[in-house]
């Protein structure tokens, strides 16, 4: 995917997001000089302090705020789908860095950088300097000794109800493969799992393990039958069993998984508009439940930021809108793939 690039505005300076116990006393307007001076605002948009704010269309926002309707105003004019529209839109507020770089490539450059640092993402493409997003329906990494480079388990991390099992199954072969891990037929190996952080885990190991005195023996992993892992097709398996198929009510761990990729999705514009309503004004409570109040003043502002720049029509507190229905069906796609990202960073390198 690809298009013209498209700016975010022209906006000048950087916004650094201040927290409040990080002010400090107040000094003499005297001992403050004049070209370093700042005044603090809150963000229209998210109420959070920040120095500068910027404007769009009238509203002083901050750069965290303005990213989101950036992303949101290229994906109007994109040919994205929801599952890549609510992944894109999840991931916004962490790539406010973006809109600064004036440079295309260079701008590609960071994004794929950052983008790196999620490993339940992939980049579909780049629309007019946005990164287009999928979430991955799995994906695996390795588990290693302490102290040691060999291989303990292989972990496959499960996100979406749609995962194939075939296509996990090769993931954890070529994991084996690129590790040069031992898989004997007739070796069981041991399999276990948990559903932990809103995704399924699976982690897939020897019959035994090696004993941490023996681990300084080894540069490379021993390729003998009690340290064997299981065939792919054994864990391919397990994964369907896990997942469950066909209705819902057949289903095992697939019921609590993200459905994003499913048949009956949202438009383009419905999908977008409630993902931004739901970033902006949805709640959630302590038990899980989410709601979203109707609000003239809020309507007034994504309409005012979002829609009638690009011609698109206002939404209203009308019974008959149904931007805040769509808001609360999208809510706990968003909030997974928000929590998904979160949950699953690979460390941190330097942009």
């Amino acid at each position: 995917m690809d298009g013209g690039r498209r700016e975010p505005g022209e906006l000048q300076g950087v916004c650094v997001e201040i927290p409040r116990r990080a002010l400090g006393r107040r000094h003499a307007t005297s001992r403050i000089d004049k070209n370093i001076k700042r005044q603090r605002e809150d963000c229209t948009v998210c109420s959070a302090s920040a120095v500068p704010l910027h404007e769009r269309y009238g509203a002083r926002v901050c750069r965290s705020c303005l990213t989101l309707f950036w992303f949101a105003e290229v994906l109007l004019e994109s040919d994205a789908t929801e599952s890549e529209i609510v992944p894109t839109l999840a991931f916004a507020r962490h790539a406010s860095i973006l809109w600064t770089i004036r440079d295309p490539q260079q701008r590609e450059a960071t994004a794929r950088q950052l983008i790196e640092r999620y490993a339940a993402l992939d980049l579909v493409g780049f629309v007019s300097g946005v990164p287009m997003l999928r979430m991955k329906p799995a994906f695996v990494e390795v588990i290693r000794y302490e102290g040691s480079s060999l291989v303990k388990r292989v972990r496959i991390r499960v996100l979406s109800r749609f995962a194939e099992p075939h296509v996990m199954a090769e993931l954890y072969w070529n994991a084996c493969e690129r590790e040069g891990l031992p898989r004997h037929k007739t070796s069981p190996g041991s399999l276990s799992w948990d559903f932990d952080r809103m995704h399924l885990v699976v982690d897939v190991g020897p019959r035994e393990d090696i004993h941490p005195a023996r681990l300084h023996q080894y540069a490379d992993y021993p390729q003998v039958r009690r340290f064997a892992f299981p065939l792919d097709t054994v864990v391919e398996e397990l994964l369907r069993a896990l997942l469950g198929q066909g209705q819902d009510k057949n289903l095992m761990f697939a019921a609590l998984l993200s459905d994003l990729g499913r048949n009956s999705s949202m438009s383009l514009e419905k999908a977008i508009i409630a993902c931004v309503l739901w970033d902006v004004h949805g709640e959630r409570s302590e038990r899980g439940s989410t709601g979203i109040q109707r609000s003239e003043e809020v309507a007034e502002l994504i309409s005012q930021l979002l829609l009638v720049p690009l011609d698109r029509e206002r939404i209203t507190i009308s019974r008959n809108d149904t931007a805040w229905r769509d808001a609360h069906k999208v809510s706990h796609r968003l909030d997974l793939c928000k929590y998904l990202l979160h949950s699953n960073q690979v460390p941190r390198q330097p942009l």
